[in-house]
């Protein structure tokens, strides 16, 4: 987890992304990932050899969506620099695809609950969480943080 966020960082940056960009495209991730840590330690869940990499999981898995959406958002924008209407067709390519690649890894995950194997279990019940919590947080927050903060300058008119 540790490399992970600088990778995605630098992965960033050879996009030309400018940095408030790139922060908030790592923000869901982040955020995901520290949900299901929070959520261990509150259920008193412990950190063995199987709930430890879930972390790693989620922002390898998560940073990709978002790679994903900046980059469309990055091409989209251009077309008229309204920061809105660029969102939602963003929404209607690359998230409609970040929406069901995440439905088949929670789909597959759940598999794992049927396990007798308690870290399996556990493993599979947290992974799911996270994967929901990072594309809620690509779809959701991502998107808000960058008509809040409006990284990529001006809108068209302003």
């Amino acid at each position: 987890y540790t490399y992970r966020t600088p990778v995605a960082g630098m992965i960033l940056d050879r996009m030309q992304v400018s940095l408030p960009l790139a922060l908030i495209a790592l923000a869901p991730n982040v955020l995901a990932a520290g949900l299901v840590l929070g959520v261990m330690g509150l259920v008193g869940i412990p950190l063995d050899i199987m709930t430890i990499t879930i972390a790693a999981i989620v922002v390898g898995i998560g940073v990709d969506d978002c790679i994903h959406y900046v980059h469309r958002y990055l091409r989209e924008f251009p077309r008229d620099r309204d920061y809105r209407a660029t969102m939602y067709r963003c929404h209607n390519s690359i998230g409609r695809a970040m929406y069901y690649t995440t439905l088949t890894v929670v789909i597959g995950f759940c598999t794992l609950t049927l396990s007798n194997f308690n870290p399996s279990i556990y493993f599979g019940l947290l992974t799911v969480l996270a994967m929901v919590a990072a594309v809620l947080g690509a779809l959701l927050l991502m998107p808000w943080l960058i008509l809040t903060f409006k990284p990529l300058g001006p809108e068209q008119g302003n």
